[in-house]
């Protein structure tokens, strides 16, 4: 059984599909000539007995009330001869018996007051007395009997033919996914390749959109690998620059000479370059350290989100001393721990210092987090890659901190939104029920299943 799985798993679409199509026709073709021939044999002779049966009934009743046997037209396919005394007397039907139930109605056939038999080439009558003196014989012309037959098989085979052209349909129908299918293949296969690619599948179906889908994601990425390796370029030069700030000025000072007029004012610009190195430095850590932190944290752990914004507004606020910052008195608990909430929070602020004009307000409410500033509003391609890792703003640095943001807020089982407003732009922190934080689907995932009646 296991060799047998193996090898269909290794058939092709429509090696499977004329697989089938084999065993089936075999089936039929088995069932039709082996199994079905026998019985259709059966069912015709079942048949032939029940019209006989009903004719004769029909047949009797009508001779005892008007002395015929049939009235109107003759029937052509029912034949009823009546004797008396065992001889004709009278008869309604095509033409006499045929010679070969004549020749089974013998002068000792006749005494048995019911009969049903079968003449030597197929023939079936009965006899069945009305009184002492007459009896009937009725059988089935021979045509009809043949006609039945071959209309019956007529259907099977017309069957069995529909469902042939029923699989070829099928089979050319599977052609007409499988080859977009093989094209949507070979695209991926050039892209892992690193060569030119390009896929047209003109469908308006599910193998259209995925198509559309593999090329939109195709583009994505490469944007996306684009602007890795620009970030990794802006990385490199912004890391750079205060690396050699550091080092130059260091080796002036060793020998004697004050860059920047005194030592301590030397000194200063080395400590400058050094906390800029270990901003970027800590951004670039904090968006591996993300996943470890959120996962770290307790399930029941909540944070007081008034707490954490009162604290990242006094360690930031003099950064940008010409902007106000505003904050609503309300406590609001979010689940999480502290550190990894207040890196999304000195984010969204810091991010709001660098283009606001004037004002920021931070409002919080139940389960709920806003940020905005009056600065300029957000294009289509800035809403679109907003919180996309390595995207860089137009006044932006590495572009870490916002997707750090997006890193946080999903892992708890929270959404992040902005949009434009009338004066400015807005980010929101809110609660989405329909998520679990990823810790706890992370462990319901890992956690086995209990069967009912079974404890630990």
């Amino acid at each position: 059984m296991t060799k047998l799985r193996n090898w269909v798993k290794h058939l092709t679409l429509p090696q499977q599909l004329s697989a089938i199509l084999l065993v089936t026709v075999s089936f039929f073709t088995v069932f039709i000539f082996v199994f079905l021939s026998g019985n259709i044999e059966s069912f015709v002779n079942s048949e032939m007995l029940s019209v006989i049966r009903r004719n004769q009934q029909a047949a009797i009743a009508n001779y005892k009330e008007y002395g015929t046997l049939l009235s109107g037209e003759e029937d052509q396919t029912i034949i009823n001869v009546i004797y008396v005394d065992h001889h004709v007397d009278r008869q309604v039907g095509l033409s006499l018996l045929t010679p070969s139930v004549q020749q089974e109605l013998s002068g000792y056939t006749l005494m048995y007051d019911e009969l049903v038999s079968r003449t030597s080439d197929g023939q079936w009558f009965k006899l069945t007395s009305i009184d002492s003196e007459t009896k009937i014989i009725t059988m089935v012309s021979k045509p009809f009997q043949n006609s039945f037959k071959q209309m019956l098989l007529e259907v099977v085979y017309l069957t069995l033919l529909g469902m042939i052209i029923m699989f070829l349909l099928l089979i050319i129908w599977v052609g007409f996914i499988i080859h977009p299918l093989n094209q949507i293949r070979q695209y991926i296969e050039k892209i892992r390749k690193g060569e030119e690619a390009t896929l047209m599948v003109d469908r308006g179906d599910e193998i259209g959109e995925l198509a559309t889908a593999v090329v939109e994601m195709n583009a994505e990425l490469t944007r996306q690998e684009k602007v890795k390796q620009e970030m990794i370029q802006n990385i490199s030069h912004d890391l750079k620059t205060p690396i050699a700030t550091i080092k130059s000025y260091g080796e002036s000072i060793k020998d004697g000479i004050y860059p920047y007029e005194t030592l301590e004012k030397s000194v200063d610009v080395i400590i400058e370059n050094a906390n800029r190195l270990e901003k970027k430095v800590k951004g670039l850590l904090m968006l591996n350290r993300i996943d470890y932190l959120t996962y770290m944290s307790k399930e029941d752990d909540t944070v007081d989100m008034y707490d954490v914004v009162s604290k990242v507004i006094l360690s930031t606020k003099q950064i940008r001393s010409d902007v106000t910052l505003k904050m609503n008195e309300k406590h609001a608990t979010f689940k999480g721990s502290e550190e990894p909430w207040r890196v999304v929070i000195e984010n969204l602020i810091e991010n709001a210092l660098r283009y606001a004009k004037s004002v920021i307000e931070i409002t919080i409410d139940d389960d709920r987090v806003s940020v905005r500033n009056d600065g300029k509003p957000l294009d289509d391609h800035e809403m679109k890659h907003l919180f996309t890792p390595y995207e860089k703003g137009k006044e932006g640095q590495f572009g870490l901190g916002l997707s750090i943001v997006k890193k946080v807020v999903n892992s708890y089982g929270y959404k992040v939104d902005a949009e434009n407003t009338e004066d400015g732009v807005i980010f929101t922190l809110h609660g989405d029920v329909r998520q679990k934080p990823r810790k706890q689907r992370e462990r319901q995932n890992r956690r086995p299943r209990k069967e009912k009646g079974v404890s630990n």
